[in-house]
């Protein structure tokens, strides 16, 4: 062997040795925990947050907030930047409620957050909305006059989406002449026997639905509500230019008058899909659910209670829940109007919450429901506030199942939707497999 190529093998040996040999630097790792595992506390236990740091720098920077969700923090404090577990306490005797820790990490000048959320006695957490006296007449009147108007369905084709077992199609129909149409995507199974159907109602958003083909596989027809008035097979630029133009913060529109808010056409249109199902020849007049996520599982709430030939419903971590929690100093519903960026004056706003969100209020139409329903939210959700759902939750007297994820966050978890779809599945009287 030359002397070129022994110097060259050298060479070689040496870099792979010190690249072998280096020990890849470990990442520094935050963990924030509550004491009790499923994170429900009587309001006289001791409550106690454990934050557990490995491999951390000793340049790191932790802090950490404890305080009612979504609200001024009561307790401030930092940690030292050697690696272990402290355990912090959070306090005692506190009223019905969510106690949030929030751990600051700051490495390198980059900033994570690591979030556990505590429920104080949440069964026990009642809501500040008053419903109106004239609440179900309100509501009566608004059905009475879309009622009579005809749907004028039309119905296209999405070979994309349709397959040799489930046929797809963008689904248009009227809410009325002067609130115009809703649009969705219904997936019909194709087999000869009557059908049970669900309706998804959508979160918030300007994005159009994609098709509920899960469910249609099990035998179910499906439709997915867009609640704007567009169709939902255009380019994603023409999407992206409505939520940045046209459709901008939607869900404040109209928001100072009862008669004129965007969720009461938007209601209305989901009572329209209703009889939309019904006009159907394959569905089986019968077996009619409904479900959503967010604002989706509001109207969920909100349709099941007004609309008596729904029969089953599933809501997860519903918006639009105790609009009024803001005015008394803790957390309400989604959309937060009274923390908007909007130009409209703080004495306004109270009106608005006194005066024309208790007609929306998801507590109010709860507290009528006689449909079954199955709910899932998570305690650490910042958009949906816990605090908020649970003034609905406890406000349901009809029968009702619960799935809590203790640390889940304002998202649609697979394990919430395999418990529902078996729920619904079960319902159906449908294999589940």
């Amino acid at each position: 062997m030359t002397k070129t190529k022994i110097l060259f093998f050298l060479i070689l040996w040496s870099i792979l040795t010190v690249s072998y040999g280096q020990k890849k630097e470990k990442q520094p790792k935050v963990e924030v925990r509550l004491n009790l595992d499923e994170g429900i506390y009587n309001a006289q236990d001791s409550l106690f947050f454990l934050i557990t740091v490995t491999d951390i720098s000793e340049k790191d920077k932790l802090t950490y907030e404890i305080g009612p969700e979504k609200m001024p923090p009561q307790t401030e404090g930092s940690l030292p930047s050697i690696s272990g577990t402290y355990k912090v306490y959070g306090g005692k005797g506190f009223t019905p409620g969510f106690i949030r820790c929030k751990v600051t990490h700051l490495s390198q000048g980059q900033k994570t957050y690591h979030t556990v959320t505590a429920a104080i006695e949440p069964n026990r957490i009642m809501p500040k909305v008053e419903r109106p006296a004239d609440f179900h007449a309100f509501w009566q009147k608004k059905i009475k006059e879309i009622s009579p108007e005809p749907l004028n369905t039309e119905f296209t084709p999405l070979l994309n989406y349709s397959n040799d077992s489930i046929g797809v199609f963008q689904v248009k129909y009227q809410i009325s002449k002067k609130e115009g149409y809703f649009y969705g995507i219904l997936s019909l199974p194709k087999k000869s026997e009557k059908l049970p159907a669900l309706i998804r109602f959508p979160g918030a958003g300007i994005y159009p639905p994609r098709p509920e083909m899960q469910m249609a596989q099990h035998g179910v027809i499906t439709l997915s509500i867009y609640i704007h008035n567009y169709p939902v097979t255009l380019e994603k630029d023409f999407y992206t230019n409505l939520e940045k133009s046209t459709l901008k913060e939607y869900q404040y529109f109209g928001i100072e008058d009862r008669d004129h808010f965007y969720y009461n056409r938007v209601i209305a249109g989901c009572i329209k899909a209703v009889d939309l199902m019904y006009s159907l020849p394959e569905f089986d007049k019968e077996r009619l659910a409904v479900w959503g996520s967010s604002q989706g599982g509001a109207l969920s709430i909100i349709t099941a209670s007004l609309e008596k030939r729904v029969k089953r419903l599933a809501a997860f971590c519903p918006g639009m829940c105790d609009f009024s929690g803001y005015l008394y100093g803790r957390p309400g519903a989604w959309p937060d109007f009274y923390n908007s960026t909007t130009n409209i004056g703080k004495a306004e706003k109270e009106r608005v919450y006194k005066s024309v969100l208790p007609y929306y209020d998801v507590v109010n139409f709860a507290k009528d429901l006689k449909t079954s329903g199955f709910y899932s939210w998570g305690f650490n959700d910042q958009t949906t506030p816990p605090t908020a759902i649970y003034t609905a939750y406890n406000a349901i007297e009809a029968p009702k199942e619960v799935f809590i994820i203790p640390n889940g966050e304002h998202k649609i978890y697979p394990e919430q939707v395999k418990k529902m779809n078996e729920w619904f599945l079960e319902y159906f009287d449908l294999d589940p497999k």
